[in-house]
């Protein structure tokens, strides 16, 4: 498949239709009068700045300007794939006088914070049920307030002493949940969905030293599934919000096991289980070429944490063994030869989907010979690997939602190139990314870049090699 909405979206990816914006009350009244979206930043938004025209969220409309704040309804959404297609990010906003109340936040997230973990599609949230819930209630106030300080570059009120709150305020009602007992399944998912959050608190969007958060709260997931093994599955047949969260705890332990080479807590087989639902990735069919590269993702990471875990004996021999069928789903072996490359298709011009699907699959080479062949980042087949990889990366087919999701693979890519230029090329690729997703994440990864090109530890192990960043923040 070239696209997650099967075969017959593969034209839609390239020439995609343009739907007129619903208006939605909770924009501006400038917005309103124009009908088109409005992103919500205060005291005046994107559209507004831009054009120097006076900006309002007052409850009737101004005849001047006024820093009122309407909380009505639904904000305006930000994460409609085509508004990135040009990739034209703002930077810095004049900051609010004042954090955003509770109701503001609970749109915020909906509509902010949440379309930064969909790769190719604008989602209408319901999430009115959802929240009756206390402790997810606190989460996501935690989770919105953090982000809202770093999107909108806020420094008049004391960010940091309000994002602290949030967060202790969170942590709180998580601990009473605990201690009053869960009496339900759904109380269960509830609980998991508040940690998942805190995974993405402390782990993207605000990643601590704190005690290694990131990877407490990941373990923490894993103790909870532990103890009520049947919560994924009630997750993945509840669809909607509950899959997708799943989703993402789903790939934010895999990703931290191909790093790290702890064991991955799920099996392969789960990535199956999550077509036809609402995902990060979108909803993709069955038999999806990126749900392949997700199971075999998976695979390589169970592999990759024997090896890790028998280092420095020599189970290569015995790991190799099992890497025929993975090689052949990454076609490692025509890359090899050097006659075929990765993400190639029946087309002179693959569609946006195949490239996105490419650049996974080429930092699955690189990651196969780089932890379960244990060969040095200056391998030639490494090499041609990243090489290859940047040229995707930088495809201006590719677009701007989509890049946003290959953060990941630009993570591998990146810290395997040697040409001044290939690195350049991802610096330049991930700095919209940066400015878009506003996850204190990406600043640990762009240190980290910088810091490996320095170094040219070429003769680091895979693990050596990522070790001062799996532990810090999850990465994808």
């Amino acid at each position: 498949m070239d696209s997650p909405s099967g075969p017959s979206s593969a034209n839609r990816d390239l020439q995609p239709s343009i739907r007129r914006s619903r208006v939605v009350e909770g924009s501006c009244w400038t917005c309103r009068k124009r009908r088109v979206k409005c992103d919500i930043r205060k005291p005046s938004c994107t559209r507004c700045l831009d054009a120097e025209q006076p900006c309002s969220y007052s409850a009737t409309p101004p005849i001047k300007w006024v820093g009122g704040i309407s909380s009505r309804r639904r904000l305006a959404s930000v994460g409609n794939p085509s508004a990135f297609r040009g990739l034209s990010l703002p930077g810095s906003v004049s900051p609010s006088t004042q954090p955003l109340d509770r109701s503001e936040l609970r749109l915020y997230f909906s509509d902010v914070v949440l379309p930064r973990f969909v790769v190719n599609e604008s989602i209408e949230w319901d999430l009115d049920d959802v929240l009756q819930n206390e402790s997810l209630l606190e989460a996501v106030t935690a989770v919105s307030q953090a982000h809202y300080a770093r999107y909108s570059k806020v420094d008049v009120y004391d960010v940091t002493a309000v994002r602290k709150n949030a967060r202790y305020t969170a942590i709180e009602a998580f601990r009473r949940c605990l201690q009053q007992g869960l009496q339900s399944d759904g109380s269960v998912q509830m609980l998991f969905a508040v940690n998942i959050l805190f995974c993405m608190l402390d782990g993207m969007i605000e990643p601590s030293d704190e005690h290694n958060a990131s990877t407490c709260h990941l373990r923490g997931g894993w103790a909870i599934l532990h103890n009520w093994p049947n919560t994924p599955t009630r997750m993945l047949l509840q669809d909607g919000l509950q899959a997708h969260l799943l989703s993402i705890y789903g790939t934010m332990d895999l990703v931290h096991a191909l790093l790290s080479g702890d064991k991955p807590f799920f099996q392969s087989t789960i990535w199956v289980m999550f077509s036809g639902l609402q995902t990060w990735f979108g909803r993709l069919p069955a038999g999806d070429r990126f749900l392949e590269i997700l199971t075999a993702f998976a695979d390589m990471a169970s592999l990759g944490h024997l090896v890790h875990a028998n280092l420095p004996l020599d189970s290569v021999s015995l790991v190799s063994k099992c890497l025929t069928r993975i090689e052949a789903i990454f076609d490692s072996r025509g890359m090899q030869n050097n006659s075929e490359y990765f993400g190639r298709t029946n087309t002179s011009s693959p569609s946006p989907w195949a490239t996105f699907c490419s650049i996974y699959e080429i930092c699955g080479v690189i990651y196969l010979q780089r932890a379960l062949r244990l060969r040095p980042a200056d391998d030639e087949v490494v090499q041609a690997a990243a090489r290859r990889g940047v040229e995707k990366v930088i495809d201006p087919n590719l677009p701007g939602i989509m890049r946003h999701c290959v953060i990941f693979p630009m993570l591998v890519i990146g810290s395997h190139c040697t040409l001044a230029q290939d690195r350049q090329a991802i610096l330049q690729a991930l700095s919209p990314s940066s400015s878009y997703l506003s996850f204190g994440n990406m600043q640990l990864m762009a240190d980290f870049l910088r810091e490996t090109w320095a170094r040219e530890a070429t003769n680091k192990n895979w693990w050596d090699f990522f070790s001062s960043l799996s532990e810090k923040a999850f990465l994808f």
